[in-house]
């Protein structure tokens, strides 16, 4: 069953918020603290929280309707240049 439309909300990062991603997820994202967007099913119940860092990290949780959850990633962009070797 899916969630239905969602609602995309910013959350603020408070270091409650930020110890808990980064107990899920125990990389080096750095010491900035990231951009939090939760996203609410129609109910008001939080489904997913994506957490964007500075250096590129992102972390995403998402929940069941009870709260619990369901899966977590994590994902890192990287980007260069490619030098032709001479």
């Amino acid at each position: 069953m899916g969630t239905g439309k969602l609602t995309r909300i910013g959350l603020p990062a408070s270091p409650r918020m930020v110890a808990g991603l980064q107990e899920l997820m125990p990389m080096g994202l750095g010491d900035e603290k990231p951009s939090i967007t939760g996203y609410y099913d129609t109910r008001g119940k939080v489904r997913r929280i994506i957490a964007r860092y500075p250096n590129e990290w992102e972390v995403r949780v998402n929940f069941n309707a009870q709260g619990v959850i369901t899966s977590e990633s994590a994902r890192l962009k990287l980007t260069g240049t490619i030098v032709r070797a001479a």
